[in-house]
């Protein structure tokens, strides 16, 4: 799954010192940001760079420069794009260095939905060469900070397959089940292929015209999970340059494949929860941001010409409203030493105003889910009352004098 840019831009100016790459055109994919050549980072970013392991390794951002150079605009292209409400107080570091390392110049959100929406769809459209469209649906309310990127390949086959031998054939889900599909064949297609060995993979490289190749991994048995195959690949698996390529008798089903994906859950189960709560990006702004949304949207075409692939992601930022701590209900209280937490003074407070008249509570009036609210405005802890509670008239019994502290 492409993923991108935005995540690791959150923190752009956190870096001292950014490496001076040449102008790139943004990217899918989480090959962010050079290591900081001094200085101490914050929390959001160490936690960034950790997840999406880009704490290490070469300035990305030259290797992504001189990929599109090589491959050329026709075969890669890469996009960002970042929306700004109007008046929205932005660092212009962070926008200079945002155009320096992806590309990304800033446009203005109108304010109104609709209007955003076609101009942001009409963007993704024309970066992905008409691959994807329709890509977001709707804006969070309260965005003041969208950014905005998409890649699109195209890569045409060494060795074309023949449209005349395309034929309907079976592709086995599992050992009990089949579905038709569109198979291309070959007879003596030139083919790099090898097995794997525990598990039992067959692995295929089909090149492109370009110094580009679709790499097909197959178990050889149906139980396999795709994650224990990832997390066992290593470079050395798939690159294995001294291996000839060889007359196969070859069949690939055709594929046109779109995927949809809200990142928010993802994200947060990789241990990103922080973006959606608390994040530090003061290198975007003085005001308090927190990452209200993420989309991504990937499609990808296999004829027999060659492959066709696209993606675009979305970060969208709010500004983080305060929590709340509302206490308009009976309570009990501690005093505690801190470091203890040993209990200096224990009570509870069923009517902090004795004196005064009860009055009878409406039923609009009831404290309910609000007073105690997390910055997206979602309730917190236990449930103040059963759905099922009935609220009758109050009575003396229910508002005895505050207990004596003990």
């Amino acid at each position: 799954m492409a993923l991108l840019w935005g995540l690791l831009a959150l923190s752009l100016s956190c870096l001292p010192s950014p490496c001076s790459a040449e102008k790139t055109w943004g990217w899918e994919c989480p090959l962010l940001l050079c290591p900081p050549r001094s200085g101490a980072q914050n929390q959001t970013l160490q936690r960034l760079k950790q997840v999406l392991h880009a704490d290490s390794g070469p300035c990305l951002p030259h290797l992504l420069s001189r990929l599109c150079q090589d491959l050329g605009p026709g075969a890669f292209r890469l996009a960002a794009r970042m929306y700004l409400q109007k008046g929205f107080p932005i660092k212009e570091d962070f926008l200079e260095q945002s155009e320096q390392l992806f590309g990304a110049k800033p446009m203005s959100l109108t304010g109104r939905k609709g209007e955003d929406l076609a101009n942001i769809n009409q963007w993704v459209k024309e970066a992905t060469e008409g691959k994807i469209e329709d890509f977001l649906s709707d804006l969070p309310d309260d965005t003041v900070l969208l950014l905005l990127n998409a890649i699109h390949f195209q890569g045409f086959w060494r060795n074309k397959f023949d449209p005349n031998l395309t034929q309907r054939d079976t592709f086995h889900l599992d050992e009990q089940f089949t579905v038709p599909v569109d198979m291309m064949q070959a007879l003596t297609y030139p083919l790099h292929w090898f097995l794997l060995e525990q598990p039992e993979i067959q692995v295929a490289h089909f090149p492109f015209k370009n110094n580009m190749s679709f790499v097909v991994l197959m178990p050889t048995r149906f139980e396999w999970n795709v994650s224990q195959v990832l997390a066992n690949l290593t470079w050395d698996i798939l690159h294995q340059p001294l291996l000839r390529e060889r007359p196969t008798k070859v069949q690939l089903p055709k594929l046109h494949l779109k995927y949809q994906l809200d990142l928010v859950a993802t994200l947060s189960q990789l241990g990103l929860q922080e973006l959606f709560q608390a994040p530090d990006l003061r290198g975007i702004s003085d005001e308090r941001l927190v990452v209200s949304s993420v989309q991504h949207q990937s499609a990808l075409e296999l004829s027999e010409a060659g492959v066709e692939a696209a993606a675009a992601t979305s970060t969208a930022m709010s500004r983080m409203s305060l929590s709340s701590f509302v206490v308009n209900r009976p309570f009990l209280f501690f005093i505690l030493e801190d470091s203890t937490s040993l209990p200096l003074f224990v009570g509870s407070v069923r009517n902090p105003n004795p004196g005064a008249q009860p009055e009878r509570k409406e039923q609009q009036d009831s404290p309910g889910r609000d007073s105690f609210q997390d910055h997206k405005g979602r309730p917190r802890g236990d449930k103040p009352f059963d759905p099922d509670l009935k609220l009758g008239p109050p009575s003396e019994e229910d508002y005895p004098q505050p207990s004596s502290p003990k």
